[in-house]
């Protein structure tokens, strides 16, 4: 601050005189790359210490105890006029650039008690559409100090309202490029500028996917425009249209006399903040996607869109704190936020889109229930998959998670007997749930009536969702369920299914223990036996080797005993036909007595 502006004027002067309360002076000057400094001088009159009872020393004390990290204290100096003395405190705040400058008026907002979302607005603008300077800011210096009192009130240095700050009446000042603006009292407030902007920006983002949106900047001009106007906002939109926007203009609306719409296309947050830049200035725009829980659901969700959007270089000066406003459409609601900068939110349920419940006896007295709830892999951020977890973590039982490609299964189980998973899936769900198996009738192949009803489970979760719950009951090995023995369900192969709810009702013929034991006893005897024959394998062997080699020599006899009563006959035929013909020979038979082919002669018969 310079030191013309740290004299006690006399207009000043009479003010402090007339009320005994101390006021801020206040200088901001903006250097060429954004950054600057803010001073601050409190002036306190001697009148108002006096009646205050206090010292400008216990005053000095009390600020340098007090003081914040983010200003610094440039000191303490008298000064007088027309008689008024006075002290003038000096502060100081530096800054880098106008983010850096909000963060530390947020801080110093906050030491002093005052609650207010910032907004500061610092443009040198030379486009075709406003040309000047702006300034706007939505605090006070005496904001900013209001720390200054309470610390005073803390050290027990005045009572409670003992000494008040006020803004000074005199003009603040604002220096841009070396040049004094009058900034008014109080917020600082400064525009010079040559005026063809818009009165009124509107962004507004059409959900079409997954974290992607469409988006149009509706610019809306707040009087008729004439021809200048019309041609300096195509000038300015020559070099600034992003790649792939276009620009049309619009008819008028019940916000004003009609504009121009510039289409962004469509992309992330980020992307379309990216575009935006190139229309409004690099550092104008911030728009950022996030999700946030609902407490007492874990399935509910909020998505936020929160946003920057200084809309400056588009927009007249008298166009008013409400003129930018950004829309969120995503189908069913349509959020509205107005102000440079703020958020959207849009609640919403994530939804369940599997939700299947597997029952396998393993036994009539050993049964196994996993329960598994299915969501989009999209929606299950961590903080998702955090409240999912600790909402379906059983007392008794486990719990498994698996990622799938566009999926995220979270699945619940639990064993025991029917009865006793009964029970823990009962306390589990908090509603009661039956898994019953009935003897009807006995014998080695019993048969059972099983009733399954998990129903319980499929609302483990609260709220609707697209998924409906489907049950799988897998019987026990060896066990026959017929089409005809279901009640509820279908059959399916080797189980009951139900894609109607979590219920199903069927007849069984099972095994029971004395069959099993049958069957065990003629798998051991099966056993034995070929044990007993890897054992005695060579014995076996020999006893099979000296059976064939005996009916060997048996064959070899019969057919030894053959050929000699075959060569006996021979002999004896040879003799007989001898002895036949000697006798034809000497009787002197004729030929007409010799028998024909196929005949035997009368003295062969005898």
């Amino acid at each position: 601050m310079r030191g013309r502006r740290l004299l006690l004027g006399t207009a000043l002067a009479a003010f402090l005189l007339s009320t005994g309360c101390a006021v801020v002076q206040t200088e901001l000057t903006v250097e060429d790359d954004g950054s600057g400094v803010r001073e601050m001088g409190v002036v306190v009159p001697q009148q108002g210490m006096d009646s205050a009872d206090v010292k400008a020393a216990d005053i000095e004390a009390s600020v340098k105890r007090h003081l914040p990290e983010e200003l610094s204290y440039e000191g303490m100096e008298t000064q007088s006029e027309d008689g008024e003395e006075a002290v003038v405190l000096r502060f100081r705040l530096e800054y880098d650039d106008v983010e850096d400058y909000e963060q530390k008026v947020e801080a110093l907002l906050e030491d002093s008690g005052v609650d207010r979302e910032v907004e500061i607005v610092q443009t040198r603008t030379e486009s075709d559409l406003v040309e000047g300077v702006q300034v706007r800011e939505n605090f006070t210096s005496t904001d900013l100090l209001g720390w200054i009192e309470a610390g005073l009130e803390d050290d027990d240095v005045v009572e409670e309202n003992g000494i008040s700050v006020s803004s000074s009446p005199d003009p603040d000042t604002v220096v841009i490029d070396g040049k004094d603006y009058e900034a008014g009292t109080g917020q600082l407030r400064v525009e010079e500028v040559k005026d063809h902007g818009f009165g009124r920006a509107e962004l507004v983002l059409n959900r079409v996917g997954e974290g992607r949106f469409g988006a149009n900047l509706e610019l809306t001009h707040g009087s008729e425009p004439d021809k200048v106007t019309r041609e300096r906002v195509e000038k300015y939109f020559e070099d600034r249209l992003p790649e792939g926007a276009s620009l049309e203009p619009t008819s008028s609306d019940g916000y004003g006399f009609g504009g121009y719409r510039v289409s962004l296309g469509e992309g992330t947050a980020g992307e379309i903040a990216d575009r935006l830049k190139k229309v409004t200035g690099e550092d104008a725009v911030r728009l950022e996607q996030s999700t946030r829980p609902v407490d007492g659901d874990p399935l509910a969700v909020q998505d936020v869109l929160s946003y920057r959007l200084d809309a400056t270089q588009l927009l007249s000066p008298r166009a008013g704190d409400y003129a930018v406003n950004v829309r969120l459409e995503d189908g069913q609601s349509s959020p509205t936020a107005t102000g440079t900068q703020g958020e959207l939110t849009v609640d919403r349920r994530v939804d369940l889109n599997r939700s299947e419940h597997v029952v396998t006896f393993h036994s009539v007295d050993d049964v196994e229930v996993q329960a598994s709830f299915g969501v989009p892999a999209a929606d299950a951020d961590d903080a998702v998959r955090d409240r999912l977890r600790e909402a379906l973590q059983p007392a008794e039982g486990d719990l498994a998670v698996e990622e799938r490609d566009d999926r995220v299964d979270f699945t619940v189980g639990f064993r025991g007997s029917p009865e006793e998973v009964s029970r823990q899936i009962g306390e589990y769900a908090a509603m009661p749930v039956s898994i019953g198996v009935t003897e009807i009738e006995g014998g080695l192949r019993p048969r059972a009536h099983v009733d399954v009803d998990v129903s319980a489970l499929a609302y483990k979760l609260p709220g609707e969702h697209s998924a409906r719950p489907t049950l799988t009951v897998e019987r026990p090995t060896g066990a026959k369920v017929q089409e005809e023995d279901v009640q509820v369900g279908t059959l399916d192969g080797d189980r009951v299914v139900s894609d109607q709810g979590a219920y199903v009702s069927f007849a069984m013929q099972t095994v029971s223990t004395a069959w099993w034991v049958m069957i065990g006893a003629i798998v051991l005897v099966i056993l034995v036996l070929i044990a007993c024959a890897v054992i005695f394998r060579r014995r076996i062997a020999s006893v099979l080797s000296g059976a064939w080699g005996r009916r060997e020599q048996v064959v070899e006899r019969a057919r030894a005993t053959a050929g000699s009563v075959a060569t006996a006959g021979a002999a004896a035929g040879a003799a007989a036909g001898a002895s036949w013909a000697a006798a034809r020979a000497g009787a002197g038979g004729g030929a007409e007595d010799e028998p024909r082919d196929g005949e035997f002669h009368e003295s062969q018969l005898r």
